[in-house]
């Protein structure tokens, strides 16, 4: 008998969520910096990643990697801080 199961990178989704983790890093990397362009850009392609892992993961019908389910959440965590800062930047 063949085994069947497919490895990490061939997972529908899989690449998607490891770019997705490595936007992410770079917007981490952008806030502690200070960079005001960056951070933002970075966060938005890496959410984009993740969603993008999550709907082709589901979509093959197997459960969402937790790299993607991750790397969405520190995108979330970053796009709250980003918004925070530029309303007090505005007050």
């Amino acid at each position: 008998m063949r085994n069947r199961t497919r490895s990490r990178t061939e997972r529908p989704g899989a690449k998607d969520a490891i770019f997705g983790s490595v936007f992410t890093l770079m917007a981490i990397l952008s806030v502690a910096m200070g960079a005001r362009v960056a951070a933002p850009v970075s966060c938005a392609i890496g959410v984009g990643l993740c969603i993008s892992s999550v709907v082709m993961s589901r979509r093959a019908q197997i459960p969402a990697s937790r790299l993607a389910l991750v790397g969405l959440a520190a995108n979330a965590l970053i796009g709250v801080y980003l918004i925070a800062d530029a309303a007090l930047l505005r007050a």
